[in-house]
Protein backbone atom coordinates (compact mmCIF):
# COMPACT_ATOMS: atom_id res chain seq x y z
CA UNK A 1 0.00 0.00 0.00
CA UNK A 2 2.82 2.44 0.80
CA UNK A 3 4.54 1.77 -2.54
CA UNK A 4 1.28 2.22 -4.45
CA UNK A 5 0.64 5.60 -2.82
CA UNK A 6 4.21 6.69 -3.64
CA UNK A 7 3.65 5.71 -7.28
CA UNK A 8 0.43 7.72 -7.26
CA UNK A 9 2.25 10.79 -5.88
CA UNK A 10 5.02 10.51 -8.48
CA UNK A 11 2.50 9.94 -11.29
CA UNK A 12 0.62 13.09 -10.31
CA UNK A 13 3.86 15.09 -10.16
CA UNK A 14 4.76 13.73 -13.63
CA UNK A 15 1.33 14.64 -15.02
CA UNK A 16 1.45 18.15 -13.54
CA UNK A 17 4.96 18.60 -14.96
CA UNK A 18 3.80 17.46 -18.41
CA UNK A 19 0.95 19.99 -18.23
CA UNK A 20 3.44 22.74 -17.40
CA UNK A 21 2.09 23.27 -13.89
CA UNK A 22 5.40 22.26 -12.31
CA UNK A 23 8.73 23.43 -13.76
CA UNK A 24 11.93 21.69 -12.73
CA UNK A 25 15.31 23.36 -12.88
CA UNK A 26 18.81 22.02 -12.58
CA UNK A 27 20.57 23.44 -9.54
CA UNK A 28 23.78 21.45 -10.11
CA UNK A 29 24.80 18.05 -11.49
CA UNK A 30 23.01 16.20 -8.70
CA UNK A 31 20.12 18.45 -7.66
CA UNK A 32 16.87 19.41 -9.41
CA UNK A 33 14.20 21.56 -7.80
CA UNK A 34 10.72 22.88 -8.47
CA UNK A 35 8.30 25.18 -6.68
CA UNK A 36 4.55 24.87 -6.35
CA UNK A 37 3.38 28.06 -4.74
CA UNK A 38 5.69 28.48 -1.78
CA UNK A 39 6.40 24.76 -1.47
CA UNK A 40 9.55 23.18 -2.86
CA UNK A 41 10.15 19.78 -4.44
CA UNK A 42 13.62 18.26 -4.78
CA UNK A 43 15.33 15.40 -6.52
CA UNK A 44 18.91 14.64 -5.44
CA UNK A 45 20.84 12.02 -7.35
CA UNK A 46 22.88 9.84 -5.03
CA UNK A 47 25.96 8.07 -6.32
CA UNK A 48 27.10 4.62 -5.32
CA UNK A 49 30.54 3.22 -6.05
CA UNK A 50 30.68 -0.57 -5.86
CA UNK A 51 33.78 -1.96 -4.18
CA UNK A 52 34.47 -4.32 -7.07
CA UNK A 53 34.81 -1.68 -9.81
CA UNK A 54 35.95 1.89 -10.36
CA UNK A 55 33.47 4.70 -10.73
CA UNK A 56 30.18 5.76 -9.23
CA UNK A 57 26.74 5.72 -10.83
CA UNK A 58 23.48 7.55 -10.09
CA UNK A 59 21.75 4.59 -8.47
CA UNK A 60 19.31 6.42 -6.20
CA UNK A 61 17.20 9.56 -6.19
CA UNK A 62 16.32 11.25 -2.90
CA UNK A 63 12.87 12.65 -3.74
CA UNK A 64 11.20 15.09 -1.37
CA UNK A 65 8.16 17.30 -1.39
CA UNK A 66 5.69 18.38 1.29
CA UNK A 67 4.41 15.17 2.90
CA UNK A 68 6.64 12.75 0.99
CA UNK A 69 10.29 11.77 1.20
CA UNK A 70 11.58 8.64 -0.50
CA UNK A 71 14.75 7.05 -1.83
CA UNK A 72 14.07 5.75 -5.34
CA UNK A 73 16.26 2.88 -6.55
CA UNK A 74 17.52 2.71 -10.12
CA UNK A 75 15.44 0.32 -12.20
CA UNK A 76 12.34 0.65 -10.02
CA UNK A 77 9.04 2.00 -11.29
CA UNK A 78 9.43 4.96 -8.92
CA UNK A 79 12.90 5.82 -10.29
CA UNK A 80 11.60 5.59 -13.86
CA UNK A 81 8.74 7.96 -13.00
CA UNK A 82 11.25 10.43 -11.54
CA UNK A 83 13.25 10.28 -14.78
CA UNK A 84 10.03 10.86 -16.75
CA UNK A 85 9.32 13.89 -14.55
CA UNK A 86 12.72 15.38 -15.38
CA UNK A 87 12.28 14.45 -19.05
CA UNK A 88 9.03 16.42 -19.10
CA UNK A 89 10.77 19.60 -18.01
CA UNK A 90 14.54 19.47 -18.64
CA UNK A 91 15.89 19.26 -22.22
CA UNK A 92 19.01 17.27 -21.37
CA UNK A 93 16.84 14.59 -19.74
CA UNK A 94 14.63 14.36 -22.83
CA UNK A 95 17.75 13.50 -24.82
CA UNK A 96 18.89 11.01 -22.17
CA UNK A 97 15.49 9.28 -22.19
CA UNK A 98 15.61 9.01 -25.99
CA UNK A 99 19.04 7.37 -25.67
CA UNK A 100 17.73 4.91 -23.06
CA UNK A 101 14.73 4.03 -25.25
CA UNK A 102 17.03 3.51 -28.23
CA UNK A 103 19.12 1.11 -26.17
CA UNK A 104 16.02 -0.78 -25.07
CA UNK A 105 14.85 -1.05 -28.71
CA UNK A 106 18.25 -2.50 -29.64
CA UNK A 107 18.06 -5.00 -26.78
CA UNK A 108 14.56 -6.11 -27.81
CA UNK A 109 15.65 -6.55 -31.41
CA UNK A 110 18.69 -8.54 -30.30
CA UNK A 111 16.53 -10.80 -28.13
CA UNK A 112 13.95 -11.33 -30.87
CA UNK A 113 16.66 -12.28 -33.36
CA UNK A 114 18.39 -14.55 -30.85
CA UNK A 115 15.25 -16.42 -29.86
CA UNK A 116 14.09 -16.68 -33.50
CA UNK A 117 17.50 -18.05 -34.58
CA UNK A 118 17.55 -20.48 -31.66
CA UNK A 119 14.02 -21.65 -32.45
CA UNK A 120 14.98 -22.26 -36.10
CA UNK A 121 17.94 -24.36 -34.97
CA UNK A 122 15.65 -26.64 -32.96
CA UNK A 123 13.68 -27.72 -36.02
Amino acid sequence: MIYESLIEVLSKVRDATRLGLIHWQKENAELYSAKVGEQELFMWFLYVEPTNRVGADKLFIDFSMPGTTAFLASGSEAYCLAIEILGSSVDSWREHIASIQSGHAFSLSFLENTTRDQHRGER
